[in-house]
Order: C-alpha cells, then sequence, then structure tokens
C-alpha cells in the first residue's frame, strides 16, 4: 500500500466519521424523552422493570427484547432532561459491535490491520445513519432505538461468534444467545436474517458437507426467538386495537407487495444512492489498496455473475420484508422505521459493489502491466 493511497484512504473515512458524530452528538445533546417513553417510565414505576417487560409481553406485543432494553433505560434516564447519554451509550454498543464483525472479516478476507478496519466500519456506520428511513426515530427515539437501532447490535454480535463458533465452546453459546435476543427485536427482523442464514446453510449442504450442528444450533436459537415473539399473548390483544384489512386474494397480494417494493426503492432507495455513492467511496479504494491481501477465490469470482447474485439477495430480503409487513399489518411497505435491516443490507451490498468496483481496477491494471 503505498503513501499516497494511505492517506487518500485515512482522509476520505475520517472525514465521514468526523461529520457523522458531530451531527450524532449536537442532535443528543438536544435529545428529549416523548410519546412511549413516557408509557414505559410509568409502566416500570408501576410494576419495576421485570414486571414491566412482562406487562409489555401479555398486554400490548411480543417484542421481549425491545423491553429488555427499553425499561432498564428508562427507569436509569427517566429523570433526564436530556438523552445524550443515553445516545452514548446506544452508539457505543453498535460501533462496538460493528467494529468486532468487521475487523475480523478484515482481517480474515484482506488482512487489513485494526486501524483500517475501524476506518471502514465508521464509514459504514454513518453511510447507514446518513441514509437511514426515519433517523429521528430509529437513533434518537428511546422507544424507537430500542425497536430497531439496538438489534442490529445483537445481530453483529450474533454473526461475530457464529463466525467464531469453532474456537471456543462459550462464542457458539453466545451466537446462540444473541439469535434469541435478535429473533425478539420485530417480526421482520428474525425473518430476514433467517431468510440469509438459511441460503448460506443450503448452500453449505449442496457443497458435499455433512450437517454442522454448530452452525445449525444458532439458527435454531432464532427460530425459538421467532416462535416465543409470535406467540406472545400481547400480540392477539394489540392487535385487537387495529383489525388490519388483509385481503388473501392472490391477485391484491400481489398489488400490495409490487406496491410497496416500490415505495421502498423509490424513497429509501432512488434518493439516497447519491449519498451512498459519495460516503462508501473509500471502499474501492480499500480493495485497491489492499488487493495483494485478498484470497485468490474472491479475485477469481466473475464480477457480473457476483453482482447480479447480489442483487438477487437483496430483492430476495424485500420480499420477504414487504409480505411479512403485509399480513402483519396490512401495509406491505412499512412504516421507513420497519425498514432498517432491510436498508442496512442494501448498505452492505452496495458496499460490496464498490469493493468488487475496486477489485475489478486492480485486476485490469495487473493485466495490463501497469
Amino acid at each position: 500500500m503505498t503513501h499516497g493511497k494511505k492517506n487518500s484512504l485515512f482522509l476520505l473515512s475520517a472525514c465521514m466519521i468526523v461529520l457523522f458524530a458531530l451531527c450524532y452528538v449536537w442532535i443528543s445533546i438536544y435529545n428529549r424523552h416523548c410519546a412511549d417513553d413516557f408509557d414505559a417510565i410509568r409502566d416500570v414505576n408501576l410494576y419495576g422493570i421485570f414486571g414491566a417487560i412482562k406487562h409489555c409481553y401479555v398486554s400490548w406485543e411480543g417484542s421481549f427484547t425491545q423491553g429488555i432494553v427499553n425499561y432498564p433505560m428508562s427507569e436509569l434516564f427517566k429523570n433526564n432532561t436530556s438523552l445524550f447519554w443515553y445516545n452514548v451509550i446506544s452508539l457505543a454498543c453498535l460501533a462496538g459491535s460493528c467494529y468486532l464483525l468487521t475487523a475480523y472479516l478484515c482481517r480474515k478476507f484482506l488482512v487489513v490491520i485494526r486501524p483500517y478496519a475501524l476506518l471502514v466500519c465508521g464509514s459504514i456506520l454513518a453511510t447507514l445513519f446518513f441514509t437511514s428511513p426515519s433517523i429521528d426515530e430509529v437513533w434518537f427515539w428511546l422507544v424507537g432505538s430500542a425497536s430497531y437501532l439496538w438489534p442490529l447490535t445483537f445481530l453483529f454480535m450474533a454473526l461475530y461468534f457464529i463466525l467464531k463458533r469453532e474456537e471456543k465452546v462459550v462464542y457458539l453459546l453466545l451466537a446462540c444467545v444473541f439469535c434469541f435476543l435478535f429473533a425478539g427485536s420485530r417480526l421482520n427482523y428474525p425473518v430476514i436474517f433467517g431468510f440469509f442464514y438459511f441460503l448460506y446453510l443450503l448452500y453449505d449442504f449442496r457443497r458435499g458437507r455433512k450437517l454442522n450442528m454448530k452452525l445449525l444450533l444458532p439458527f435454531l436459537f432464532l427460530g425459538i426467538g421467532l416462535l416465543v415473539y409470535v406467540l406472545a399473548p400481547g400480540n392477539f390483544v394489540r392487535r385487537g386495537y387495529a383489525e388490519a384489512n388483509i385481503s388473501l386474494a392472490f391477485t391484491t397480494v400481489v398489488k400490495h407487495l409490487v406496491k410497496g417494493s416500490f415505495r421502498i426503492i423509490l424513497y429509501n432507495h432512488l434518493f439516497q444512492l447519491p449519498y451512498m455513492a459519495i460516503m462508501l467511496s473509500p471502499l474501492p479504494l480499500l480493495a485497491v489498496s489492499f488487493y495483494e491481501g485478498v484470497p485468490q477465490w474472491i479475485k477469481n469470482l466473475d464480477l457480473k455473475k457476483t453482482l447480479l447474485r447480489l442483487a438477487l439477495l437483496y430483492l430476495g430480503a424485500m420480499f420477504v420484508h414487504t409480505f411479512i409487513m403485509y399480513f402483519a399489518l396490512g401495509d406491505a411497505g412499512g412504516s421507513p422505521r420497519t425498514r432498517l435491516l432491510l436498508h442496512l443490507v442494501f448498505c452492505v451490498f452496495f458496499a460490496s459493489f464498490y469493493f468488487f468496483v475496486g477489485l475489478g481496477y486492480s485486476d485490469n491494471v495487473n493485466n495490463k502491466g501497469l
């Protein structure tokens, strides 16, 4: 890696991270309790933390993970006029988990040293923040962030320990715990993750490998957590307050799924592409700079086929999201805040596209002997 490339990569990533940090801190200073936050504080005062979690599970919804985060934080910050320190804790957990996963993947596939893995992690989180649907509800609202942002921390930790499952038994157990917690977040979250997980299990099986119980066990805990979520008495109580108008007619379902997908592509992706193109610009440079450390099997991948597969995987995830949203709420697109995980998938796939563009450039340079 030349000194010039090193400085360019550092400067681009550092600018994204500093801009993100300044905006996040500034907004956090003026962040306050609102809406459902006051209901959470009331429930903790009436029932205690564990009682509030149980009360929510049996009388409102099955998202037990939201309660595990929301109610202790509501108790801790109930007398605060500012939620600055809550937002600091929230971001620190998200960034720490994302860095652990990113650093592991960078060391494994790019031989990238940790400072640059940190820059990559920061660039991805900054991109996710500035292009997120409903930034206010997802990143700053206490109840909203407990419902939609904190599950990403559990997802990153689950993936990290799944990748390290062969090293220690405790890593496998932690992978199961975090999969279970992630499953108890929002209904569409574990289903989307389960979609990718199942495809990987199928791919692993088709390669002729024996059934790997250490890989299957976290998937089973994901399913158990989802079952605990779905069977919660509170789901049926809440559904009685607002009956969704859901038609099972095939043409009606298809119409809603297409309409919901169009909303997501238009409002979540097309309008955000220019910003993502700028903020993820360090990724091609990363591929060029660490080209020698990239495993040969990645270099041998066909660029067009790889990008097509990534696009199909994303379309599959979007179909899962719209399908779940329609049959759960009658709205295939779902509210903007429910699309955070889907948007993260899009960011990762767009970053992968940028990375492969950098690899393709390096291949052309090497083939021409430049």
